[in-house]
């Protein structure tokens, strides 16, 4: 994390680096509200069309969908006490 943080305070577009820290907070740190976060600042730096705007949706849709299945999660938790 302390690596993609330096890169990111250097170049704070660097989309892969985002997408990097995003995988970093779910994986690492099961963060989805920090992860998506991460995931939607590293949308907006590269093309729709191309390969890593397809993946970093499709990792998105995944955590979303994790999150909404399984209770464990506080992000989960919290959302639900939000209804």
């Amino acid at each position: 994390m302390k690596k993609v943080n330096a890169i990111l305070n250097q170049e704070s577009e660097f989309a892969e680096a985002l997408f990097l820290k995003a995988q970093i907070l779910w994986e690492g740190y099961q963060t989805a509200t920090g992860a998506i976060r991460y995931l939607n600042m590293a949308k907006d730096f590269v093309p729709q069309e191309g390969h890593l705007y397809h993946w970093i949706c499709s990792y998105q849709d995944m955590i979303n969908h994790e999150v909404k299945n399984n209770k464990n999660f506080k992000e989960a938790k919290f959302l639900e006490a939000q209804r």
